[in-house]
């Protein structure tokens, strides 16, 4: 857009001009805050969603992809988890029978990558894939099969339309298309699906009814991030710069005598790998130059930060780097990525757990004896060998301490720390305490036990 020229504007051209923006800054004479202010046409364009091939080939080919979309999904099943009231393990030995872990990383890392995931269970209840699973007759689980979204297809036709049914709006039947195997249909009790990264209803619509890849959003910072670094191995191939200064080598091009000119290159290097030697003329200079370098890790360094914030994964996994400074440790890292992945875990794995613990439940060999079982994820922040023992020690001097003053017997403090399969920090004392008995620490601590002798009362 051409500037106007302030000269031949008058008064009430410059009122408008003024008023075509009053909610900032503005200068009349460098046109900042004005229409004619490049930086106010500057609009965001979408570059368009990334296809099934392009996100297989950045997953294959590309490592900070495959990080990204990796690395969430081993740090929500890393730890695993327990299933309350399960002492006997009746339900990780029937998740090791179905491989169920294994699966359960495919469907989170299918549903990252291609935003969807379908898990397809094989169920021995009489009934076909189409049909709604008869719990009356569900016997056992035989076998589980993912499908990543690609190969699910939702049929409106499908789609339940009743308003009095706690399933409106949503698919009944899903299309299974495998890459090997005929096609089928598979009713929504036997398949849990996952649906991708959150978008508008208008943007799932024009998506086939799915949500994002979580590589659409990081897609221009890993494809930045990778091409540094393709550059600075063009800049490694050339760092060293070979110069050799020939008298009269314009006119031995121009008279068309470049013969001359490759046939000295030849017998340069020939002397450089035989001997370690040049051979020059007297009026020749032969020097090498080094490319310059400085600044080129900064720059890496701030395109990993910018994909380390976009994805949510602390620089020091995407990068497999110890943090940087005086006293850094990167925990507070940790700890939010840690925090970000125990909602994950709440959010999708949780649904997919749920949803096998069902057919579990009311599968009759199984016999797992709970109706309602509970999940409980289990820790993702582990303590190290040092702070295992550093916490031992503590624990040892507070029992030393309940032992010597007559709290605990060296034989509650054994069954409590030692006598389950794990050490434990919980206390169990036997039998009851006497209203005449003291905790130690409360008596340092100024806490004196109510003494009030029994049909007294005590004064206001």
């Amino acid at each position: 857009m051409q500037k106007p020229d302030l000269n031949r504007l008058d008064k009430r051209d410059l009122i408008k001009l003024v008023n075509k923006r009053n909610d900032g800054w503005q200068n009349l004479m460098s046109l900042l805050g004005t229409q004619y202010d490049r930086k106010t046409h500057f609009k965001y364009k979408f570059p368009g969603r990334l296809d099934n091939l392009t996100l297989n080939s950045l997953y294959r080919g590309e490592g900070f992809a495959k990080k990204v979309v990796d690395l969430p999904v081993h740090h929500m099943t890393r730890e695993w988890f327990n299933i309350e009231g399960d002492t006997d393990g009746k339900f990780n030995d029937v998740y090791k029978e179905i491989k169920f872990k294994k699966h359960l990383k495919t469907h989170f890392r299918w549903d990252r990558l291609h935003g969807g995931s379908g898990m397809v269970f094989g169920l021995d209840d009489g009934g076909m894939f189409h049909e709604e699973v008869n719990y009356n007759r569900l016997k056992k689980i035989h076998f589980i099969k993912v499908y990543d979204r690609w190969s699910i297809k939702h049929n409106i036709n499908y789609r339940d339309d009743d308003p009095n049914s706690p399933t409106f709006g949503e698919l009944l039947y899903y299309d299974i298309i495998p890459t090997r195997g005929v096609q089928f249909v598979v009713h929504r009790s036997r398949v849990h699906i996952l649906d991708g990264l959150e978008i508008s209803n208008r943007e799932r619509h024009a998506n086939q009814e799915w949500g994002d890849s979580v590589l659409q959003a990081v897609y221009d910072y890993v494809k930045g991030l990778a091409n540094m670094y393709s550059n600075v191995e063009s800049i490694v191939e050339d760092f060293i710069q070979t110069i050799l200064k020939i008298e009269n080598l314009q006119q031995l091009v121009a008279t068309g005598r470049e013969d001359l000119i490759k046939k000295r290159m030849e017998i340069l290097d020939l002397g450089r790998s035989l001997m370690n030697t040049m051979l020059i003329d007297d009026k020749e200079d032969y020097e090498k130059k080094a490319s310059q370098t400085r600044g080129v890790e900064k720059i890496i360094q701030e395109f990993a930060i910018g994909l380390s914030a976009v994805s949510n994964i602390p620089i020091t996994l995407l990068m497999g780097r110890s943090p940087a400074g005086m006293d850094a440790t990167g925990d507070s890292d940790l700890t939010i990525f840690y925090d970000w992945i125990s909602s994950l875990q709440e959010e999708k794995p949780l649904t997919c757990i749920d949803f096998t613990n069902n057919l579990i439940v009311n599968c009759s060999e199984y016999k797992v004896g709970s109706e309602n079982p509970i999940v409980d994820f289990c820790p993702l922040w582990q303590p190290t060998e040092k702070e295992v023992v550093e916490s031992h020690k503590a624990q040892a001097e507070t029992d030393a301490m309940y032992i010597d003053r007559g709290v605990l017997s060296a034989d509650e403090v054994r069954k409590s720390r030692f006598g389950g399969e794990t050490y434990s920090y919980e206390t169990v004392a036997e039998g009851e305490l006497e209203p005449e008995d003291r905790d130690p620490l409360e008596e340092e601590e100024g806490q004196q036990p109510d003494k009030t002798p029994e049909g007294e009362e005590e004064e206001e």
